[in-house]
């Protein structure tokens, strides 16, 4: 029912527009996998290098604060990214549980069966929804900060102004000593993001018109 009214809301607008959110179910993953791993795409590559590289320091920063957290991921793909972080905390036995929130049933079923092998011990409740509603309803440990996380510069999937409702809506469901980490993409050469979102590959191409064909 919200696929039909989303849908039917945005062919009805002057600037026609579908919501990316829908860009993603087992196909659509697919194709995104390969995007995240094309020359042109830098995204991905600048988080990795950020999260394999860094971790450490970020976890230390963190669990001072908080010496144990339950880390919420806002569409973790496959996280690949996300995974140095996780792996840092447990270490330093500071991850009380893990919860990824995505929109693709496929994501969320992947997930839990790889997080197992490495993650060990870790609990994972992988939950599939729309990011604010499914975090609104997720259960929390009494007593134990939140973590959430917000990568692969999602927020850039927003207009300005919906980008600016969803973070004060996620800043509403945050209790006292929740973090948040999120990525956003730097300005850069125009030329530079046009080709990571219209690679000479033709993937994304591929990816738009899947959508169209949900």
């Amino acid at each position: 029912d919200t696929f039909t009214t989303d849908i039917l809301e945005g062919l009805q607008r002057k600037q026609k527009q579908l919501p990316s959110k829908y860009f993603y179910d087992a196909r659509g993953d697919e194709i995104f996998q390969r995007i995240m791993h094309a020359p042109s795409y830098y995204l991905s590559r600048a988080e990795h290098n950020i999260l394999s590289t860094r971790s450490e320091e970020i976890a230390a920063d963190m669990v001072p604060a908080a010496p144990l957290l339950e880390v919420a991921e806002l569409g973790p793909g496959d996280a690949t990214k996300s995974i140095f972080l996780l792996r840092e905390l447990a270490r330093r036995g500071a991850l009380h549980r893990y919860l990824p929130i995505d929109i693709s049933g496929h994501v969320i079923r992947t997930l839990t069966g790889s997080l197992s092998r490495l993650l060990p011990g870790i609990p994972v409740h992988g939950m599939q929804g729309d990011y604010l509603h499914t975090l609104a309803g997720s259960p929390r440990t009494p007593g134990i900060p939140r973590l959430v996380l917000m990568l692969g510069a999602n927020i850039g999937n927003f207009p300005p102004e919906e980008a600016m409702r969803f973070c004060k809506r996620l800043g509403g469901l945050a209790e006292p000593g929740d973090m948040l980490i999120i990525g956003i993409d730097l300005k850069k050469n125009p030329r530079t993001i046009l080709e990571a979102y219209n690679d000479p590959a033709g993937l994304t191409r591929s990816f738009n018109i899947h959508l169209l064909k949900r």
